[in-house]
């Protein structure tokens, strides 16, 4: 009984303690099981408690991403055959194709890569 003691007091981190509960021969003790116990299932809470957080911020930041995404996609743009393309400075045909950067960048497709 002094060697299980032993091993939860210094593995209990690594022991399922309903698993260890179980091949405790019945004669032992359950006073001198209660710190082992409590502290179990205080652990067992405060990884709860952290699981929980850390869902509730995964699912914040994806909120928070999925806004951003919306605001980006819903920005509209005027092109015109007057406006020029940031990087090499000439104008925008009715056939050229573009790309817009969030900053407001607009650019010929084949002059992206140059930015």
């Amino acid at each position: 009984v002094e060697q299980v003691l032993h091993l939860l007091r210094n593995y209990l981190h690594c022991i399922d303690l309903g698993q260890a509960l179980k091949i405790l021969p019945d004669g032992v003790s359950i006073n001198l099981l209660k710190p082992f116990i409590h502290a179990s299932l205080n652990h067992t809470d405060t990884v709860r408690k952290q699981k929980q957080i850390a869902r509730g911020l995964s699912q914040s930041l994806k909120l928070q991403t999925t806004e951003e995404l919306m605001a980006i996609q819903n920005r509209k743009i005027t092109l015109s055959e007057l406006t020029c393309c940031a990087v090499c400075k000439k104008r925008f045909t009715k056939h050229s194709a573009f790309a817009w950067y969030p900053n407001g960048d607009t650019v010929h497709f084949s002059c992206q890569d140059q930015r």
